[in-house]
């Protein structure tokens, strides 16, 4: 095989087919000719008008081939959908990594870091987020737990509104904008109006009333495709969101 001159298969019908599309660009190469066999061997004539493929422009052309050939969104997401494993065949093995220990181990839960004994309901709790979050449990039952990541900043006027309800209040001096938080539920469904106890880095259970916890009302959640927002009314485990 070392010495065979024979070409992959992959680099055969994939590769130098992608090569050969991209040479519509160089200087001098008629590109009608270069993507006209494409677009016949791949039956893609419905999806790429004439029009588009004698563009002045190359680069449109080829654009026009390959949105219809291989879409960007559907390649990428197919290979994750196809590689990736879905969040309850992924939750054990990440939970360990992303809580670092456990939560209701020995050392949290130590007596030098407690003012009072905690009681047995809080160990229990504990334990019970665990065995959720290991299991990204999407019950309706199950503990809510949402990780946020990231605030985002988006004009208030690209919020989609409740049937009948006001627009949304922009954070004075913030030009109109108001803060989405991005994150994942890893366990229960989050839904709109609920009531959630917002926890700061510095929050550990050992001191349950410290000003690290805060409630707050959920209003709006959302779906995020780019630029557009969509309203939801609720989000399970295993899924991304905004609010």
């Amino acid at each position: 095989a070392g010495s065979s001159k024979a070409k992959p298969l992959f680099v055969q019908l994939v590769l130098e087919t992608v090569y050969k599309a991209y040479s519509a660009c160089e200087v001098g190469e008629d590109q009608v000719a270069v993507l006209s066999p494409i677009i016949k061997a791949r039956s893609l004539g419905h999806l790429v008008p004439t029009k588009a493929l004698e563009h002045p422009d190359p680069k449109q052309a080829l654009r026009a081939v390959m949105r219809a050939w291989l879409p960007l969104s559907e390649a990428v997401l197919g290979m994750a959908m196809m590689h990736l494993p879905a969040p309850p065949a992924a939750a054990p093995l990440r939970m360990p990594r992303l809580l670092g220990s456990s939560l209701s181990n020995q050392q949290l839960l130590a007596p030098s870091r407690l003012k009072v004994q905690p009681p047995p309901s809080m160990v229990a709790a504990l334990k019970e987020n665990e065995t959720t979050l290991a299991a990204s449990n999407a019950s309706p039952d199950a503990p809510v737990i949402v990780y946020v990541s990231k605030m985002i900043a988006v004009p208030a006027t690209l919020l989609p509104r409740s049937p009948g309800g006001p627009l949304p209040l922009a954070t004075p001096g913030s030009n109109g904008e108001v803060f989405l938080a991005f994150g994942r539920v890893f366990s229960g469904v989050i839904r709109d109006g609920m009531t959630v106890h917002v926890l700061s880095p510095a929050y550990t259970p050992a001191e349950p009333d410290s000003p690290h916890r805060m409630t707050a009302v959920v209003n709006g959640l959302y779906l995020m495709m780019g630029r557009a927002l969509e309203r939801l009314q609720a989000v399970p485990a295993g899924s991304v969101l905004a609010m």
